[in-house]
Formats: C-alpha cells, sequence, structure tokens
C-alpha cells in the first residue's frame, strides 16, 4: 500500500519499530552540521514527501545539504521495495510511459527508479525554492549498483536526457555501494589471509568506479557511494570466526585506508575523470555490535573504545582518513544553568566558554532543542535567545576548532515557564534517580516522605510528553515501567505542592 505521511515513525511513539524519526534525523544534521542523507520510503505518495521536504525546510539549518535517494537499493531482489518497484514497471497505471519506454524489465525497473527520483526533486525544489539545476542543497541521487548492473547507469542516463533534458538539472550524482568482501578467501583462510582477499576484491572494484565517474562526468555529475565498507558477510558459516576476527586485526586498518584513499579519492579510480569526480562516501556503519555470518558492519563494536582505538582499527582507519578524531576542543556550557527555570518571551543570554590544546577555537555553536540558533566566533562566546514557548527544552553549545574538529557539552535541561516563582521549590527535597542508564523500571527516590502529592512526567528529546501520572501519599520511593519506551535520552518532571524538579533520563534497552 501506499506510504502517508500520518503513518510515518512519530517522534512520541512508545517505541520507534519503524527507524528512526525524521525529527531525530533533522536533530543528527543540526548537531553536527554535516550534510543529510535520506531514503525516500518507496511507496511515498507525493504528500508524505512534501510534509518531509517541508519539516526539513523549517528545522534543519541553512548550512547542510540534503541527498535524496529513492528506497534503497531497489535493485536488490531480496529485498521488498525491489518487489513493489518491479510491480509498479508491469502494473502502475501511473508508470505507463516507463512500461513503453523499452521492452527489457530490467533497464524499466532501473528508469522507474530515475523516475521517481526526479519527482522527489521536484517536490523538494517546490518546497525549498531552490532548484537541483543550481547543484546547491537539493541533490537528488540516482542509486544503483556495480558489477553487471553498469549498463543500466548508462541506459537510465541516456533515456534521462531523452525524456526530460540534461541529468544535471534532474539529479545531482550518481551512486553505488562498492563494499570490499571475502569472497575471494579460501575456506580456512587466516585472518590475516581474510583482509589480504578483501583488499584484492577492493583493488577488483577499482575498474566499476572508474567507468561510473567516466558516466557521471559525460553528463556533469557526482558519482558517490550510498554504502560501502568492508564486507564478510553473504551468510555463509564456513571459517566464520577468521572471517570475523580479520575485522580486528591492524590489517584491517591499512585496508580500510587503501580501499577509500587509492581505490576512491585517488586520480587513479577517477578514471579518465577530473579528481573530485568520486564525491561523498557513507560508510557503513559507524557502530554495530553485531557480528555474525550476516555482516560484521561496525566500524566499532564498542562505543567504550572510541578511546581505545586499537580495539577498533576500521574506525581508526576512518580517523586518519578524515583527520576528525583526537584533540577536539572543550567546551563548557556557563548559562543557564542546568535545570534553571527561565520566563517566557524574556530575553535570556546563552554564553559558554571554549578552548583548543593544539589550535585556536573557530566559533561556538549554539542550540536549543535541535535548533540551531547561531554561533559566536569571539571570546567569551555567547548569543541571545528569547524563549518564546513554554515547556521542558535542553540548550547545549558546540565549539569547533581550526581543524573542524568539535565537541558538544552535555545539554543543560531548561524549563520555560509564565512566571519563574516556583523555581527554587526543589531545595526542599533530595531526588534520586537509578539505575543510569535505566532498563524497563526506573527508581525515584526521595530524601524526605511520605510525599504527598505530585505529578511525574516523562519527556522525549523533543520536548514532547511521553508518560504522565498523578502519585499520591507515596513513601520514598516509586518505580515506573519504561519497558515500552525506546533507547535515548528523556527528561523525568516532578512537580508538586513542594517540588519542582527535572533530571536528565537515559534508557538503553
Amino acid at each position: 500500500g501506499i506510504t502517508t505521511w500520518t503513518n510515518r515513525q512519530k517522534v512520541d511513539a512508545a517505541r520507534w519499530s519503524n527507524g528512526a524519526p525524521w525529527e531525530i534525523v533533522v536533530a543528527l544534521a543540526n548537531y553536527t552540521g554535516r550534510d543529510m542523507w535520506i531514503n525516500i520510503p518507496v511507496a511515498a505518495d507525493d504528500n508524505y514527501i512534501t510534509e518531509l521536504a517541508t519539516l526539513i525546510k523549517n528545522s534543519l539549518r541553512p548550512d547542510v545539504n540534503i541527498y535524496i535517494e529513492y528506497s534503497n537499493e531497489v535493485w536488490n531482489g531480496s529485498f521488498t521495495q525491489y518487489d513493489y518497484n518491479y510491480s509498479a514497471v508491469l502494473n502502475s497505471p501511473e508508470d505507463a510511459d516507463i512500461r513503453a519506454s523499452t521492452t527489457y524489465d530490467d533497464r524499466r525497473r532501473a528508469r522507474r527508479v530515475a523516475k521517481r527520483v526526479i519527482r522527489c526533486g521536484q517536490i523538494f525544489e517546490q518546497v525549498f525554492g531552490i532548484t537541483v539545476a543550481s547543484r546547491t542543497r537539493i541533490r537528488p541521487v540516482f542509486a544503483w549498483q556495480i558489477g553487471g548492473w553498469l549498463p543500466w547507469y548508462d541506459d537510465v542516463l541516456t533515456w534521462m536526457n531523452t525524456t526530460y533534458g540534461p541529468p544535471k538539472n534532474f539529479i545531482y550524482g550518481i551512486a553505488s555501494a562498492p563494499y570490499f568482501n571475502d569472497g575471494l578467501a579460501s575456506g580456512s583462510a587466516t585472518p590475516q589471509q581474510v583482509v589480504a582477499a578483501m583488499t584484492t576484491a577492493s583493488n577488483d572494484n577499482v575498474s566499476s568506479i572508474q567507468t561510473l565517474a567516466g558516466y557521471a562526468n559525460q553528463w556533469d555529475l557526482k558519482h558517490l557511494q550510498y554504502e560501502g565498507g568492508p564486507d564478510n558477510g553473504g551468510g555463509s558459516t564456513t571459517n566464520l570466526a577468521n572471517r570475523i576476527n580479520a575485522n580486528r586485526l591492524p590489517e584491517m586498518k591499512t585496508a580500510v585506508i587503501h580501499n577509500y584513499k587509492d581505490n576512491w579519492f585517488s586520480s587513479n579510480a577517477n578514471g579518465t575523470a577530473p579528481v573530485g569526480t568520486n564525491d561523498v562516501a557513507n560508510y557503513f556503519v559507524m557502530s554495530g555490535g553485531g557480528v555474525s555470518r550476516y555482516g560484521c558492519w561496525g566500524a566499532t563494536e564498542d562505543l567504550n573504545y572510541l578511546s581505545i582505538l586499537t580495539n577498533a582499527p576500521k574506525y581508526d582507519a576512518l580517523c586518519e582518513l578524515t583527520g576528525m578524531c583526537g584533540n577536539e576542543p572543550s567546551v563548557t556550557l556557563l548559562t543557564p544553568l542546568n535545570n534553571d527555570v527561565v520566563q517566557v518571551n524574556n530575553l535570556l543570554t546563552i554564553t559558554a566558554n571554549a578552548n583548543d590544546i593544539d589550535g585556536t577555537v573557530k566559533k561556538v555553536e549554539f542550540f536549543v532543542g535541535s535548533t540551531f540558533i547561531g554561533s559566536d566566533t569571539i571570546a567569551p562566546y555567547s548569543i541571545d535567545w528569547t524563549p518564546d514557548t513554554t515547556g521542558i527544552t535542553i540548550v547545549l553549545a558546540k565549539a569547533i576548532d581550526n581543524d573542524g574538529k568539535y565537541k558538544l557539552d552535555d545539554p543543560h535541561i531548561v524549563e520555560v515557564v509564565n512566571s519563574t516563582g516556583v523555581s527554587e521549590k526543589n531545595k526542599e527535597q533530595i531526588i534520586n534517580i537509578s539505575p543510569i542508564p535505566a532498563k524497563n523500571i526506573i527508581n525515584i527516590e526521595f530524601e524526605k516522605s511520605p510525599v504527598e502529592h505530585m505529578y511525574i512526567s516523562i519527556y522525549d528529546i523533543a520536548g514532547k510528553i511521553i508518560y504522565k501520572k498523578e502519585e499520591n501519599k507515596i513513601n520514598n520511593k516509586i518505580s515506573i515501567d519504561i519497558s515500552t519506551f525506546t533507547s535515548g535520552l528523556y527528561f523525568l518532571k516532578i512537580e508538586g505542592s513542594k517540588i519542582n524538579s527535572t533530571k536528565k533520563l537515559i534508557i538503553q534497552q
């Protein structure tokens, strides 16, 4: 069926069972200042795409670009999006033009993906008032795959030019997923031999990468990776332990660096196209504890390894390639204080300190909730903010140094109220929350008991209430079932005649 905007994943859902909400995707792009790569659901209607574009336009910081892919791996016959697209090719009245364009169903499948990508771009153009042809923020991408699928790119671009006009007016680039896998390793290969076989596979990808760079350059486009990285998947259990352990060797760091430095960004990998035609490369995926016969995808298996990079050779390789790890600047948010209560419509100056041990602080950016509200380049760093709605939010500061490295301070919880007269009530009562992080149950303990009357509320990071309950005449402890909540950051608010406190709550299911 059709995917409508009303059945998207909501931020305030008790559990996120259908991917992350778009609001969280935008928040991540805002905090990091990095471009977005979004995947439009395969069955999304025009209204869904319009609402999504409107949400992004209204909440995304203006210096971030949007790469737009239609679904993901629609070429892959093992996924349901392949079936949806193929069915539309054969049966949809809206795609009669695709059926009439060629007798070859394989080419039709790719052409329909291109048609949908173009339509997504057109809707984003209308909402943003920016053309794809301007080669700026709106960046639709036709994604297919290397290997035996290479002729599909040439066919699609030629068809697009004939049907619509120059492809550069409708898409930003073409994309592939040149993983380098262990298929060339023998069934008894040592971990070192597995890595060597994967490096050979990476080298073997270069001819296909060069071909696609040539197609992109022919039409004034970019060639991008929608996914990529080392691949020990496939489902086979043969020699599984050695294939998994290969990902933990120092040699894997060398292999990852070689794959990107020599086999993607180099002049050789660009072939006859100018260096830079091979552009953005998305690594799949940053962190993943799953190591199995289906894949060892995580650049690190444990976030604790980010401070012990010898345990995460793939992540270490990405750090070396980007130069973005180590010696990050420090930043401390000074005002507002954590758990501050401020008055709506009153001017508040947000201030922060920042330092850099190996250079200079370029600027400090400030956020309220997930919204980027501005930056300051001169110490002492500050920005004015006038809250216009009541409720709980967070304030963040982010320091960026002269190398482009950055660090975010821990968020300060702030409540915006019509009057600040009750801001000190919580001084009469000390409250402890456990465990941290919480799973299934959160315990709230009060220093004094009994507590006569209170309201307990839990807010998500967007400031929406997802739990609220009135409690009367409890003793010094109360427990709340949070088993239906998804992992993430929340805020616990306790209000009563003698108490008014907000605590940060981390849930890890």
